[in-house]
């Protein structure tokens, strides 16, 4: 048998002796690890949401209401990347094991759960899943960078890291500028593109290699998805932003999202396929205060906190407040840090380019690229503990 790592589940059980049996038979004997048990039947695009989320290997769904469950195994048998639905039945029901399979689902379990049939459907999905893992073409990942407001200077991090992965065209990165109102990578990086990211959108199902080529351009070694010219974005679902993130992970090793804010459309359309969510926050006290709720509101969306992290921009080496003051005002692991630094952005700006190494703030987001691609790098001292004064205010006006 693999082990329980490799078979992560979702278990949809609103019947409680059900979900018992299972967990005594199945769970706590190693069988597979679950990540969530969902007490009520969801709705389809609850469902769809948590599988984006959670990734599991397969999705359990308990057959009592037959009615409600078939949809759901249907939901999660279409899925990409592919995940396997696995009816759960109180009896070894042939009606509803062939109901089961019409809808999509891989396989069938039944209580009382014996180990022998329990390990061998098991061992069936995870053959399967080798199989498809073998044959699917590489995924690449997806970093977002967002905030709870503007001005956080989101854009200028989001386009350096994605130069800083490109590494000058070493590795194929998209950059994709979500900002349907402000759209300020094509001023950053002095470029003109005749389409943008929502031609993408609204061509979400025709997507192909010809037709990609047309609407990207490249600029730092980084390809680019501009956003529009014009602030008048056409209103589109929520599916024609997923369709074309999963579509560029086809093409790329990296995907960088410039995502306005955290609460828009864009960001509750795509956070669930990222890989690693970077909260963008000034040190200045609103900001503070409205990324503590923004780390809360993640959390309650579902997001574990190995999927999101907080970076504080433009720190002022001379100001009050430390890293481990915000540590301990937050609560929360700090990310990165980055220092302020107006000049070198400014010529950065002026040229085109993104920022050099010979600057700190460009070392800094080159290490941070480092990171994502899970290089090692040598830690920075740490300096020492300074500003308690306005340590406290932010400790009263973040509560």
């Amino acid at each position: 048998m693999p082990s329980q790592s490799e078979l992560t589940a979702i278990l949809v059980c609103p019947t409680e002796q059900l979900a018992r049996e299972f967990n005594d038979a199945v769970v706590r004997k190693g069988m597979v690890q679950m990540v969530e048990h969902m007490q009520e039947y969801p709705s389809a695009q609850q469902l769809e949401t948590r599988i984006r989320q959670l990734r599991p290997a397969f999705v359990l769904v308990d057959l009592t209401n037959m009615e409600t469950a078939l949809p759901l195994i249907s939901v999660a048998s279409i899925m990409s990347p592919t995940v396997y639905a696995v009816g759960v039945h109180v009896t070894q029901d042939a009606v509803a094991i062939m109901q089961t399979l019409r809808a999509g689902g891989t396989e069938f379990l039944s209580a009382p759960f014996d180990p022998d049939s329990v390990n061998a459907a098991l061992g069936r999905v995870h053959r399967l899943k080798e199989a498809q893992t073998a044959e699917a073409p590489i995924r690449g990942k997806v970093f977002a960078f967002t905030a709870v407001k503007p001005g956080q200077g989101v854009t200028t991090i989001a386009s350096n890291v994605a130069a800083a992965l490109a590494d000058g065209g070493k590795r194929r990165v998209l950059l994709i500028d979500f900002d349907s109102l402000a759209s300020t990578i094509s001023f950053s990086w002095r470029v003109t593109h005749g389409y943008s990211v929502f031609d993408a959108m609204q061509n979400a199902d025709k997507l192909d290699e010809a037709l990609w080529s047309a609407l990207v351009a490249n600029r730092n070694g980084v390809d680019l998805l501009l956003g529009p010219e014009v602030p008048d974005p056409p209103p589109l679902s929520a599916d024609r932003y997923t369709r074309v993130v999963e579509f560029s992970r086809s093409m790329y090793e990296c995907i960088v999202l410039d995502l306005p804010t955290l609460y828009g459309p864009e960001a509750r359309a795509v956070l669930p396929d990222c890989d690693r969510i970077h909260i963008v926050s000034t040190p200045e006290l609103p900001s503070l205060h409205l990324s503590r709720k923004c780390l809360a509101h993640l959390e309650s969306e579902g997001f574990s906190k190995d999927q999101f992290g907080l970076v504080i921009n433009r720190m002022d080496k001379r100001g009050d407040l430390t890293t481990d003051d915000l540590k301990r005002i937050f609560n929360f692991p700090i990310g990165d840090v980055f220092q302020d630094d107006p000049g070198s952005i400014h010529r950065a700006l002026t040229a085109g380019k993104p920022l050099p190494d010979s600057c700190e703030l460009g070392k800094d987001l080159r290490k941070l690229s480092r990171a994502l691609l899970g290089e090692t790098a040598t830690p920075k001292k740490k300096k020492a503990a300074a500003g308690l004064k306005l340590s406290a205010l932010l400790s009263q006006g973040l509560s």
